[in-house]
Parts: C-alpha cells; sequence; structure tokens
C-alpha cells in the first residue's frame, strides 16, 4: 500500500486489507483466518478513532450545537409540535456543527464547502434518522413504562442527541471532510 493508506489500514491485519485506487475493502468473513485477527484490528482502529484530538474536539463542537439544539427544541415546542420541533432544532444544530467542525476539528478550507455541505447533510440526514427513532422511543414507550412522568420529552430528546456521535464522526471524517 503507498503512502496515502487509510487510518483504517494502519491498523488491520495486512492480508485483511486490500486498497484499490479509489477505496479499502475489507476481506469477506470466509477469507478471514481463524484465531480472532480481525477482532484486535478492529479494537484498535476503534480505539485510534474515538481516543483522538480530533475526536476530543468534534465531541466539543457536537456539545456545543447539541445545546443550540437541545435549547432551540425547548424554545421551538412553543409554536411546533415535538417531533417538528427536534426536526427545526436538529437543522439549526447542524448548521452550528457544519461551521464549527468545518474551522476547528476538520480544519478544511480547500473551498469545497458545498461538495462538504452535501455530505455532512447526508451524515446528518442518517443522525437526525437515529435521533428522531430514539427520542420517540424513550418519550412514548420506554420511560412511561419506567414510571418516569416528569422532564420526559427533554430526557428523550438528550439520549437521543447522544446516540448518532459515534456514527456521525467517522461519516464527517470519512465522507465529508475527507482529505
Amino acid at each position: 500500500m503507498d503512502s496515502k493508506r487509510n487510518d483504517f489500514a494502519t491498523f488491520m491485519e495486512p492480508s485483511l486489507v486490500v486498497e484499490t485506487a479509489d477505496s479499502l475493502v475489507v476481506e469477506t468473513a470466509e477469507n478471514i483466518p481463524v484465531g480472532g485477527a480481525f477482532i484486535p484490528s478492529i479494537a484498535q482502529w476503534l480505539k485510534h478513532e474515538f481516543f483522538s484530538s480530533a475526536f476530543v474536539k468534534f465531541v466539543i463542537v457536537g456539545g456545543f450545537a447539541a445545546t443550540i439544539n437541545f435549547g432551540s427544541r425547548i424554545g421551538l415546542s412553543v409554536f411546533l409540535d415535538y417531533a417538528m420541533a427536534i426536526v427545526v432544532a436538529y437543522l439549526i444544530g447542524m448548521l452550528t456543527a457544519f461551521i464549527l467542525n468545518r474551522l476547528f476539528v476538520f480544519e478544511s478550507q480547500d473551498g469545497r464547502t458545498a461538495h462538504q455541505f452535501f455530505y455532512f447533510t447526508l451524515v446528518n440526514l442518517f443522525a437526525i434518522f437515529q435521533t428522531l427513532v430514539v427520542s420517540l422511543v424513550l418519550a412514548r414507550m420506554v420511560l412511561p413504562s419506567l414510571g418516569i412522568e416528569f422532564w420526559v420529552e427533554e430526557i428523550a430528546h438528550f439520549f437521543g442527541i447522544c446516540v448518532p456521535v459515534f456514527t456521525s464522526f467517522l461519516g464527517h471524517k470519512y465522507l465529508s471532510f475527507k482529505k
């Protein structure tokens, strides 16, 4: 593999990774050697990704954007129903996150703003689905079944915001702000 190899390839067993001109391919399960070589490689890669300064900055920026999201949802709930307020607040938080991630986390000033925003939006469409499903399931089913009666929507929405942190980081690193 050449010097531009992906971080994932750095931590994978050489026999398990094949790099093509445009992508990285991991061998199928039937070709993985017996003995568990694949699992430690994945664990090392996950450790590398989520114990990095970029992830820490991502969490800080995300925490700020989530605060904007959360506060917006509370204010919007005065005018909109719960589900619609979640969606609109998420969009406000997403715009905040894009600007701050581009400036401080992935430090991407290469002029590809429209391209980056397109992929940022795709990653966030998946994340908003995760946020909405978790928020609604917790607020409508789980928390009431546990006897929780106060702050149900706020608690549910908080957990709904937290769920996509890890998938979004990877999506933004490898799609939105890919170098």
